[in-house]
């Protein structure tokens, strides 16, 4: 039997085998529908050209790539921060991920390919504080609609700590739509202390689009993202939002910093020229670039995103009131080792954003030390892939028997958290 690790986030998904270093595909957690076409006939083969999975990678020929959606398609995302909200189009998008590994074990030979996805084994990634119908669902899933033979889950902050290779840390993960802090003491976790923001990297993106809208730069960029899409005028609206969101993503990722301490100054009078990749220039201020990651410690100065910002919790005070909740035997421990992972900590100077905050709060005698590994883009997956591979592991599975024979309890009984 073949044992899988399924980190599936909000933006992108990362699936592989369990045991290896890396994941061995990345996707966009998107998928892209023809217009007006009727959801419930979507499912007819395993691979409906009615519909398009977006790839940011080359492995299949029908995939499309980000930066070159068709305008004919209506572009969905399945999961909402960390909650999938359109089961039916994330079914298309396991099925299509099963269907990869399937052929890169066993290319050219569809008998042993369905053959392979019956007996795979797969451990899934959650965020914490999910709604439990939420998990309870992808089991539900993965063992009456694929059939597939074991299954168990495990939080991704969990998982960030297990590839730091630390047993005592406290992880602070953030990727596209939510944040969790959650404190490991000895291996094991301290769920009252658990926390989470559903803030991420997408809400920075938005905030700094709406300052280039404001800016009349975001005009200019997005005449240039349709002349390089398509020249058809009657659905020239139908993609616009996704195709400037995900540029602007890529200026928030190569552009944006953040202060490494609330009382930095900013720069109101410096600008910067960004080059679009299908021509034209943009004109960047400076403050921008560096006030838009100030919605992560500062959210209730940001009222106009989807979320009610000002009953959020700054990162800041929401790891400080997350340690605070945990002994006092424990928390010099979790102080000096600070783990950050997910996407959205990658945005310059954050670690050190956050060991200043720490700083600010923590009793002075207390070492504060900030983790931030190079491949903590991938932590959770490689968190995943490292503990799905222990011998120790291998009686924590669920078995689809289990599943149906005992009823969803069997999950909570099994529990990893």
């Amino acid at each position: 039997m073949c044992s899988l690790v399924f980190d599936l986030g909000s933006s992108q998904s990362r699936i592989g085998f369990s045991g290896d270093d890396a994941p061995y595909v990345v996707f966009q957690s998107v998928v892209g529908r023809y217009h007006n076409h009727q959801q419930d006939s979507i499912f007819s083969s395993s691979w409906d050209p009615q519909v398009q999975l977006i790839s940011t990678t080359p492995q299949d020929q029908f995939l499309k790539s980000s930066s070159t959606i068709p305008e004919y398609l209506d572009i969905e995302y399945p999961i909402e921060r960390g909650v999938v909200t359109h089961w039916d189009s994330m079914e298309l998008l396991i099925e299509h991920y099963l269907n990869v590994l399937a052929n890169k074990q066993h290319p050219n030979n569809s008998t042993a390919q369905e053959d392979a996805l019956t007996s795979m084994m797969i451990l899934f990634t959650e965020p914490a504080l999910n709604p439990i119908e939420n998990r309870l669902q992808y089991f539900s899933l993965l063992f009456e609609r694929f059939q597939v033979q074991t299954a168990q889950y495990q939080l991704t902050g969990v998982l960030s700590v297990y590839a730091s290779g630390g047993f005592s840390a406290f992880s602070i993960e953030s990727g596209d739509g939510v944040t969790t802090i959650l404190p490991i003491y000895e291996g094991h976790t301290m769920p009252s202390c658990i926390k989470r923001l559903d803030l991420g990297g997408r809400d920075i993106t938005d905030e700094l689009m709406k300052r280039l809208m404001e800016r009349g730069e975001l005009s200019s960029m997005m005449n240039n993202t349709l002349s390089a899409t398509s020249n058809n005028q009657t659905f020239k609206s139908m993609n616009h939002y996704y195709q400037c969101h995900e540029q602007v993503k890529k200026i928030k990722e190569q552009q944006c910093s953040i202060r490494t301490s609330y009382w930095e100054t900013y720069d109101d009078t410096t600008f910067k020229q960004y080059e679009l990749p299908e021509g034209g220039v943009l004109k960047l201020c400076e403050r921008d670039l560096q006030e838009c990651g100030e919605l992560m410690f500062q959210p209730e100065c940001f009222m106009h995103t989807d979320t009610s910002a000002k009953s959020l919790t700054g990162l800041g005070d929401l790891i400080f009131e997350a340690v605070s909740g945990a002994g006092i035997d424990c928390r010099k421990d979790l102080y000096g080792n600070l783990v950050l992972s997910g996407g959205n900590t990658l945005m310059s100077n954050l670690g050190a954003r956050v060991s200043s905050e720490m700083i600010a709060r923590a009793p002075s005698a207390v070492k504060i030390k900030v983790v931030a590994p190079p491949e903590r883009l991938h932590s959770a997956w490689i968190g995943g892939s490292i503990l799905s591979s222990l011998s120790t592991f291998q009686s924590q599975w669920i078995t689809r028997g289990e599943f149906h024979e005992v009823g969803p309890s069997v999950v909570f009984r099994k529990s990893l958290v």
